[in-house]
């Protein structure tokens, strides 16, 4: 269903994009509030925060939060809101914008503006592991190796350019973990 947006806080990841985030998340916000809409943005300071920063805004009863950078900083605040009935914005700003392509979102500010203003709200999966939630794929084994060896590495490189060193990086030293996965499917090892 469609519902007026009064309030955004629009949490951005500075390093997403090599600063691109900031630029876009200051963008959107200007853009919100010359439409009239209550926006505001946060700046996370260090990983992991982007989770408390959603769990604040919640608590101050804002129910549009925005998550401005990649992957990670979507699954932060998917973290930070799971359990609310508050609306989630992407604004794509990061190495890997998986959820965003697969949802179709654009980067761009004033489309952005536009569809946290005039648009639709949809309703997706939220995936579960232990006490952490995804939106994407949770993966484990070879490419969880592959995604924390490019995590860990300054982003001077593109995203593919990254991932395809990590690929070989990882293929050198990676030992295959046991592994056993118990659901509706039954026990596989």
């Amino acid at each position: 269903g469609r519902r007026m947006s009064t309030d955004w806080t629009i949490i951005v990841n500075p390093i997403s994009g090599r600063g691109r985030a900031t630029r876009v998340g200051k963008q959107v916000v200007n853009l919100l509030q010359a439409q009239g809409v209550n926006a505001e943005m946060v700046l996370s300071d260090k990983p992991g925060d982007c989770e408390q920063l959603a769990r604040d805004a919640l608590d101050r009863g804002v129910q549009h939060i925005a998550a401005c950078g990649g992957d990670g900083t979507i699954h932060e605040v998917v973290n930070g809101m799971a359990g609310s009935d508050a609306v989630l914005g992407i604004i794509p700003c990061g190495r890997g914008n998986d959820l965003a392509r697969v949802l179709e979102l654009t980067g761009d500010a004033v489309s952005v503006a536009n569809m946290f203003i005039n648009g639709n709200e949809r309703i997706i999966d939220l995936g579960r592991v232990g006490d952490r939630f995804f939106t994407t794929i949770a993966s484990l084994g070879f490419d969880t190796a592959v995604a924390q060896r490019t995590r860990s590495k300054p982003a001077r490189l593109g995203g593919t350019v990254s991932y395809g060193k990590a690929v070989l990086q990882t293929l050198v030293d990676y030992r295959s973990p046991q592994v056993r996965l118990s659901g509706d499917f039954g026990v596989f090892e």
